[in-house]
């Protein structure tokens, strides 16, 4: 994966990066987390759906490749 380095500035009392255009986001806002001593941002994504589709975009191999592969629930005698 290529690396590139991106400008900092102020705003206000906020710091912040000015994104090279292969990583913007779309949307007005991202999820933030520290990681160490490094900082990840993230897309804010509602749709699970459309998020496990976000995740697959970044690797070579999807997510969860067949889907999940969960047990049939067993059928419970409630009330008796």
């Amino acid at each position: 994966m290529k690396s590139y380095v991106a400008k900092l500035f102020s705003s206000g009392s906020d710091q912040a990066v000015l994104l090279p255009r292969e990583f913007r986001f779309r949307g007005t806002h991202v999820r933030i987390r520290r990681l160490g001593t490094g900082i990840l941002l993230e897309p804010v994504i509602l749709d699970v759906r459309q998020w496990f589709k976000e995740m697959d975009q970044l690797n070579i191999e999807p997510f969860i490749k067949r889907g999940r592969n969960q047990p049939v629930t067993p059928r419970r005698k409630m009330f008796e």
